[in-house]
């Protein structure tokens, strides 16, 4: 279970590139979260996003993006 004192959400998106090297990363990040008591979800690419009525960025479930991490591949550091 996610500790009383975060400030996480206990749903995360993981974002992923479409790259099959980043299923790694995603699942073993999942994983994680799934042992820390977080509910999560792979998101590969963003085309299953979208902004609902109100404003609020929603995944193709309809459910809020309010909590996510990405790898930063080694391609993507200066």
């Amino acid at each position: 279970m996610h500790g009383k004192h975060s400030l996480a959400r206990p749903f995360v998106h993981i974002m992923q590139d479409k790259d099959i090297e980043e299923n790694y990363h995603a699942q073993f990040m999942q994983q994680a979260l799934r042992q820390a008591g977080f509910e999560s979800k792979i998101l590969r690419g963003l085309d299953a996003l979208r902004w609902d009525d109100a404003g609020q960025l929603i995944d193709g479930d309809g459910r809020l993006v309010n909590c996510v991490w990405k790898n930063l591949g080694v391609g993507n550091r200066n």
